[in-house]
């Protein structure tokens, strides 16, 4: 057989593949808080790319003319018109519920998989494929996320997950292809499928037995490391969460809360502490939060001593806050901490990612190791 007919045999095995395989069983569920313009621009893409799945809109009462451009310009569009603004984890949640109790009661069968899509994330031709078919060979699997690369510059890791997270000792985020504010290029370095400990929420596939199985997304935390604490439960309980980077979108970022904002400060710490109340086993707890004290008020102090009075407050205020509602959580810290098969979290690191970066200069994934 000649290269070309290879080349064509391959390409039409493909197609049979993609053709196979059943879409129908995917709600792709697109937030919106007052983003008519970012429907415009990303929506048609989504719609284009994802025939067979359903896509849905849930709107958290926008207030700009966002769910009357969809009803003239998507009509085919579902729109979930939610009362209030929920934040990102309540709206899901009540979106999510929506989704389930309208197909009890019109007898349709669930979906099997949801897609929680942000709504500036533009997706290729063939981008849900590798993620149904990796989900369908691995039950293991509960969450899974495609590589994340920035819609400004396409060669470059977005910061909101690049091609998959971790946590460090302390608490502290970081990805494949995103250390901080570093943000690598995609030359393919990070190809491989890689079990994580959290997707992101910026494009995050999960089976929707496991969501509701873990607890959804915890809505007191409004916005913000939310998935991150969802994607931890996941893993404690036993599931996996992994990155497939063959399937691949990109995202603009920053559309609601934009870096450097003090509301964003305040609740990337204040849900940061809580998640690792939650979550942290008993063994770490006392020494994590200890040293997170010291941390936290060293970086206020740096950000005021920068002129930023306004992270300065919201990281005192998130300190304050979280020792004000720690208590609302005790439950939920007991029954997480029932799950426990180990008292060690497999894709947590047991080294610092400050001393990596700051002190040691390592501000790729690959030199951390």
């Amino acid at each position: 057989m000649t290269e070309q007919a290879q080349q064509l045999s391959l390409f039409e095995q493909e197609s049979q593949k993609q053709e196979s395989l059943d879409f129908s069983r995917i709600a792709i569920v697109i937030l919106n808080w007052n983003g008519a313009t970012m429907l415009e621009h990303y929506l048609p893409g989504v719609l284009k790319y994802s025939a067979g799945a359903e896509v849905i809109v849930a709107d958290n009462a926008s207030t700009d003319d966002s769910v009357k451009m969809l009803k003239r310009d998507f009509p085919d569009v579902r729109i979930i018109p939610l009362s209030r603004n929920w934040g990102f984890a309540g709206g899901y949640n009540q979106a999510f519920k929506v989704i389930e109790t309208t197909n009890e009661r019109e007898n349709k069968k669930s979906p099997e998989y949801y897609i929680l899509l942000n709504s500036d994330v533009r997706v290729e031709e063939g981008w849900l494929q590798p993620l149904v078919e990796y989900m369908d060979q691995h039950p293991e699997v509960a969450v899974c996320q495609p590589k994340i690369l920035s819609d400004v510059f396409p060669t470059r890791f977005e910061y909101a997950g690049a091609c998959g997270g971790f946590l460090d000792k302390y608490g502290y985020p970081y990805c494949r292809g995103r250390i901080f504010n570093t943000t690598e290029t995609d030359e393919g370095q990070y190809n491989d499928v890689k079990e994580i400990l959290w997707a992101s929420g910026a494009c995050m596939m999960v089976r929707s037995q496991d969501y509701w199985d873990a607890g959804t997304l915890d809505r007191k935390f409004f916005a913000h490391q939310e998935e991150i604490d969802f994607c931890w439960r996941v893993n404690i309980m036993g599931k996996k969460v992994v990155c497939i980077p063959s399937s691949k979108v990109y995202h603009l970022g920053g559309g609601t809360l934009p870096k450097g904002n003090p509301k964003k400060t305040y609740l990337n710490f204040r849900n940061n502490l809580t998640m690792l109340y939650k979550n942290l086993p008993e063994n770490d707890l006392k020494h994590v939060m200890r040293v997170r004290c010291w941390l936290d008020y060293i970086a206020a102090f740096k950000e005021l001593l920068t002129g930023k009075f306004g992270d300065f407050k919201a990281i005192i205020k998130a300190r304050r806050d979280f020792y004000k509602w720690k208590t609302e959580f005790a439950v939920a810290r007991r029954q997480i901490q029932a799950l426990r098969q180990s008292n060690q979290d497999e894709h947590i690191s047991n080294f610092s990612i400050l001393k990596k970066y700051y002190i040691f200069r390592k501000n790729t994934y690959d030199k951390l190791s």
